[in-house]
């Protein structure tokens, strides 16, 4: 039998190692094997090995349907490689959907197993704040090692509003530091981007789960801190989708708890406590690392007129193109779609991969494909206004608050993203919402005495 802490272990691993996709350790038939992914063989050996066979009959045997429609969704991709042309794309992108898949099954058994046993929230938000530390550290020293100050540098283009820089020069050079060794030339994928950031949401939203549970006012102090750092990293990063996500996790929660929270924060003395030791610490940190005359005032003000410029491009994006031409090209056939991978023409000679999974499975794998898309994405919905409605009169420990904002990088990034499927970030988002939520739902009374203990 696998034993408690080798599981805590794996999925220790996993949170930390979650934002690094950029790093590759060798490729097999075309996919690029990656630290994280270890994490999750160990953590399949874990719930495996583990004993979790009532979790695995309940998961598998129960009355989960995402499981079943999603399961019935890639059967159909694989049936659709019999009318798809270009099979060297096809099949890598089934196998690593199918792979990711079986990820985030285990995932989840481990979690609905650790929240089962109590301390779930202390583990994760230990997580956290460890991948986050040394997600930072990473940083700081890759660009020390290329001979820039990160802090200089983030300081220069934020004041000067380069939102070009933002873009195209912070992470093309984390992850070409990494993949030098393996390419020739440099490479920079937005959607790379994308998912890194989707690792430091998660994060911030564990890290904002085990805050409200702590007592401890210098640790309360620490997890706040690192929450901000996280919230930073995201809006420096300009990304528009994760930009919005980190936006909609940060108010759904407040508005959830909207009646209790003038009382819980009179209430709760410590905080008026931590506010302005952390007020000063910024400050601090900005006199050392940011200030060279200026005001912090205009560093935040160059700050949101970069951010704002990048939301009210939307009305502009290149995406509302392809969406027309993918609705105008599906009429043409409708029923069996043109075949996976098939790229959609958007202008002369030029083509993509439609940006949203909808209309990418009716494209590729026509209209069955599109409604069982459709049906998957729909229990996640449900899913998640379920707990949203139960999260206002819940009595216990666990803050479902933040527990119902972890699907939602995962609704919004399907309906925007070039892979048109979830990346292994949003799988794990959607494991860890249903890991606990059902995790909870198995065993609630002894969950709640374990956190009060906590």
């Amino acid at each position: 039998m696998i034993s408690s802490l080798f599981k805590k272990a794996t999925f220790l691993l996993v949170i930390i190692l979650a934002p690094f996709q950029w790093l590759s350790l060798f490729q097999v038939f075309g996919l690029s094997i990656k630290p994280v992914h270890i994490s999750l063989g160990l953590v399949g050996i874990a719930v495996i090995l583990g004993g979790n066979y009532k979790v695995w009959k309940s998961l598998l045997l129960g009355k989960f349907s995402f499981i079943y429609l999603y399961g019935f969704y890639l059967l159909w991709y694989v049936i659709s490689l019999s009318w798809t042309q270009n099979l060297t794309y096809a099949i890598p992108l089934i196998l690593k959907n199918i792979a990711y898949f079986g990820c985030f099954i285990a995932f989840t058994v481990l979690i609905i197993d650790l929240v089962q046993r109590g301390g779930f929230i202390q583990l994760s938000g230990v997580s956290a704040l460890i991948g986050l530390l040394i997600f930072v550290v990473y940083m700081i020293y890759v660009f020390a090692h290329l001979g820039y100050n990160i802090f200089f540098e983030y300081y220069r283009v934020i004041t000067s509003k380069d939102s070009a820089s933002l873009l195209h020069w912070f992470y093309p050079k984390l992850f070409n530091f990494s993949l030098s060794a393996l390419q020739d030339k440099e490479t920079y994928l937005t959607a790379l981007r994308n998912t890194v950031m989707g690792g430091i949401i998660i994060d911030i939203i564990l890290l904002f789960m085990w805050f409200k549970i702590l007592n401890n006012r210098v640790l309360k102090i620490v997890v706040i801190s690192f929450i901000i750092l996280g919230i930073l990293l995201v809006l420096v990063s300009v990304s528009r989708s994760n930009t919005i996500i980190l936006g909609l996790c940060l108010i759904l929660p407040v508005l959830i708890r909207k009646r209790f929270l003038a009382k819980n924060f009179i209430r709760n003395k410590k905080i008026l406590f931590a506010i302005p030791v952390l007020l000063i610490g910024i400050i601090i940190i900005y006199l050392l690392f940011f200030s060279n005359g200026s005001s912090p005032v205009m560093f935040v003000s160059s700050l949101a007129g970069i951010l704002s410029t990048r939301i009210n491009a939307i009305a502009q994006d290149a995406r509302w193109l392809m969406y027309k031409s993918a609705l105008t090209q599906i009429y043409n056939n409708a029923i069996l779609g043109y075949g996976i991978g098939e790229p959609l023409l958007i202008a002369k000679n030029a083509t993509t991969r439609v940006h949203n999974v909808f209309l990418a499975s009716w494209f590729e794998t026509g209209v069955f494909g599109m409604l069982l898309s459709f049906s998957w994405y729909s229990i996640i919905v449900m899913y998640l206004l379920k707990m949203i409605k139960s999260a206002r009169f819940w009595t216990g420990q666990f803050p479902i608050e933040w527990v119902v904002t972890l699907p939602i990088i995962s609704l919004l990034r399907v309906l925007e993203s070039g892979a048109a499927s979830f990346s292994l970030i949003e799988w794990l988002a959607l494991a860890l919402f249903f890991g606990i939520i059902k995790g909870l739902k198995k065993n609630p009374g002894k969950v709640e005495v374990n956190f009060l203990n906590a």
